[in-house]
């Protein structure tokens, strides 16, 4: 378990850092715990796993994705991402990003942290093979937010307004890209067997440009700009912040859709030298 500490309260981005937006208990600490899949041919490939943990002045999610089924067969991977920061008058400022994946065995670990006014510290093991991309150049990590962090941006951009209308600039230690979400109505989805979620959505278009990192060779066929995706978000269960429910875009071999699968929030209050779970609820679909 995530905890936060006393002395340097940390800010976690998650699936669910929409969490920010509820005013909860100033004395009160909330737990989510979100599940997704991906699935590809109607397939599941990708299992993932985000907790998030939001405490009075602070934040942290811990987020695990591993391949499944037939892809775990053929390519094989897992990978952990962390974020932390930290939220002034209203504004994230990011702290840390780390990520530490296997893919076919090979261990690949990143650690960024971010500077006030000043390209982040940043190691990379493996480094970047200079063949497959070009250096950002530093005044394109200035300013900047990591990809978990990304999220809790968004959450606090959109509090008052209509989500889903936002330019979000995004370094994730390798690549710069500017990513921009666009509201794209709304929609009413249904529970099935791939989903947990029934209920009205707001689908956001979600298009990415990157300005520098890129690689420089696509792996297959012509290199083209990616195509815009679609992204679903909701209010769960009588709460007032924003989920992802659903998530589509277009793969090498098809559509990738991503489900929510299970959602769990819990409130919790510290009393002296004791955590007390004061509410606990699962919130899979839409009340």
């Amino acid at each position: 378990m995530l905890r936060l500490r006393s002395t340097r309260p940390a800010l976690a981005v998650g699936a669910v850092a929409a969490m920010l937006t509820t005013g909860l208990d100033a004395s009160a600490q909330t737990v989510i715990e979100a599940d997704y899949q991906v699935f590809l041919g109607g397939l599941r490939v990708v299992e993932i796993e985000a907790r998030t943990e939001i405490a009075p002045g602070g934040y942290s999610i811990e987020s695990l994705g591993r391949s499944s089924g037939l892809l775990d067969t053929l390519f094989s991977f897992e990978s952990r991402s962390t974020a932390s920061g930290r939220i002034v008058n209203g504004e994230i400022i990011p702290e840390r990003f780390q990520v530490r994946g296997i893919v076919r065995d090979e261990v690949r670990e990143l650690d960024l942290e971010h500077r006030d006014g000043a390209p982040p510290s940043l190691r990379i093991d493996p480094p970047i093979d200079p063949e497959e991309r070009d250096p950002v150049p530093e005044h394109l990590q200035v300013d900047i937010v990591d990809p978990l962090s990304a999220i809790v941006h968004a959450s606090l951009s959109w509090r008052n307004s209509t989500p889903c209308d936002d330019t979000i600039p995004v370094f994730n230690g390798r690549a710069r890209t500017n990513i921009t979400l666009a509201p794209a109505g709304k929609e009413r989805l249904k529970k099935s067997r791939h989903s947990s979620f029934e209920g009205e959505a707001y689908v956001c278009e979600v298009s990415f440009e990157t300005l520098a990192g890129g690689f420089k060779k696509p792996w297959f066929g012509k290199d083209r700009k990616a195509d815009p995706i679609k992204l679903w978000i909701a209010k769960l269960d009588g709460t007032d912040f924003w989920t992802p429910v659903r998530m589509a875009g277009d793969a090498v071999i098809g559509t990738a859709f991503v489900h929510l699968t299970d959602v769990s929030i819990s409130t919790l209050r510290a009393e002296t030298d004791q955590t007390v779970v004061i509410d606990e609820r699962h919130a899979g679909k839409q009340m």
